[in-house]
């Protein structure tokens, strides 16, 4: 039986994943030093709660890695402080993600790292939060509850520079290098694999090229609806819900800042909504779609959600409904020409 077309694409498919893995990085290889260890615990406790600051000083033009870790010895159960309980002071959260945990003489290690982001010069202070434990035997309490721990930290200060004249001043530039010859290329596995994967990428690209033909050729072409539409519906929808008067801020913020992500990935191609703010800014800035005046008010809006989201900011009425009108503008004055 001779095989199918989409029996080959799959199968090229294959070796080209196959030829292109590669081993993730444990923990401990990308775990980078830390200048600030600040670890914290109550006399007798099974559980070490410590924060970890990548700098204790950075410029307005750095990013913090900041983590959070607990060591639970054998027996107890530390549970990880929730984004919604912790408070980074002026920090914006540019992203945070969960460490694999891991074992390490007889206790349990969690973590998460969280990447932040200045916004003005000063000293950022973190504030204290708190991590719950519970102990393996013991018994429940009169409500027929198991006890539970806290072992509470302290705050953690971070200084913040600015790129002042003095910096600017100090800074000195390296003479330019003579050229240096680069080596002969050698034949290597793995540039075999790459001319592999080059051919079976152009053979499969010639018959996807043939079945998207094929395809036009024999179904209808369904009617798009234009962005600008969708992303009016959904602002008629948000409305609807009542998240301001039901006090749900923050759930109003993530709703209204992924319309604007997902308009912006349909109108324009930009893949938004899966990257962080950094990112995001970073590819509307590299394609060059929108002029400076147009990134600059993307920024401030997108700047303006994140605090909303991750640092507990509560904006005022007024900034509420100028997140609302600049969500409106931008996409009434970036439709499709000649769109309704």
């Amino acid at each position: 039986m001779r095989p199918t077309v989409t029996q080959l694409i799959a199968f090229m498919c294959v070796i080209l994943l196959l030829a292109g893995c590669r081993k993730e990085k444990t923990p401990e290889e990308r775990a980078e030093k830390f200048e600030l260890v600040k670890p914290f615990t109550e006399v007798g406790a099974p559980v070490t709660v410590t924060v970890k600051a990548s700098r204790k000083e950075i410029t307005i033009a750095d990013f913090l890695t900041l983590v959070i870790e607990t060591k639970a010895a054998k027996g107890s159960v530390a549970e990880l402080p929730e984004l919604k309980d912790l408070n980074f002071g002026q920090f914006l959260v540019k992203d945070h993600y969960r460490l694999s945990s891991r074992e390490e003489n007889d206790s349990q290690i969690e973590a998460i790292e969280f990447t932040l982001e200045p916004q003005l010069s000063g000293e950022y202070t973190i504030a204290p939060f708190k991590v719950t434990y519970t102990v393996e035997g013991e018994l429940p309490n009169a409500e027929g509850k198991v006890p539970v721990h806290e072992i509470e930290t302290e705050s953690v200060t971070i200084v913040v520079k600015s790129l002042g004249a003095d910096s600017l001043e100090t800074a000195k530039l390296r003479d330019i290098q003579p050229p240096v010859l680069l080596p002969e290329p050698r034949r290597s596995r793995t540039a075999l694999w790459a001319a592999v994967g080059g051919v079976l990428v152009a053979a499969g690209g010639v018959v996807a090229f043939v079945l998207v033909k094929r395809g036009r050729e024999k179904t209808p072409v369904e009617k798009r609806i234009p962005a600008h539409i969708l992303a009016f519906e959904e602002l008629r929808r948000l409305r609807e819900m009542d998240l301001i008067g039901q006090g749900k801020i923050k759930e109003f913020y993530i709703a209204i800042s992924d319309i604007m992500r997902f308009y912006i990935e349909r109108r324009f191609g930009i893949h938004a909504p899966e990257q962080t703010t950094e990112e995001f800014l970073e590819a509307v800035s590299r394609d060059g779609v929108f002029d400076v005046p147009t990134r600059s008010t993307l920024k401030e809006f997108m700047s303006h959600c994140d605090m909303v989201k991750f640092a507990k900011y509560r904006p005022e009425t007024t900034e509420i409904q100028k997140a609302i009108d600049i969500t409106r503008d931008f996409i009434e004055q970036t439709k499709e020409e000649g769109a309704r």
